[in-house]
């Protein structure tokens, strides 16, 4: 009965431990890269900006202004998603315009080798 009983246990362990290993090895599999876009790609106006964070980090991103180009109406900041890259999440900005937001892109650096 105790052979039974833990031959049940060790079936149940390796299932979890199988179970969690394929888990965590697709969490963390490096995707392909996102294909290359622009909010040209989507028929937006935008320009390039370049700005300084408090803790004096050169960050970079796009522009896009409002319908009608408003001055002082809402905007939505988009950062880059899980690929860490803009181009797929640019396709965002189409929607945000069309309800009359202005969007802003950040591109975030990338960390250096220490």
């Amino acid at each position: 009965m105790l052979a039974v009983v833990l031959s049940a246990l060790a079936v149940v362990a390796l299932a979890y431990g199988l179970v969690a290993w394929v888990g965590a090895e697709r969490l963390t599999r490096r995707r392909p890269p996102d294909p290359a876009a622009t909010p040209a790609d989507f028929g937006l106006a935008f320009e390039d900006v370049h700005f300084v964070a408090r803790d004096g980090v050169a960050l970079g991103g796009v522009w896009i202004p409002p319908p009608g180009g408003a001055v002082g109406e809402v905007a939505v900041v988009i950062c880059p998603g899980y690929n860490g890259s803009l181009d797929a999440d640019i396709a965002y900005a189409a929607p945000l315009h069309a309800a009359g937001y202005g969007a802003r892109t950040v591109r975030l650096p990338r960390p250096r080798a220490q």
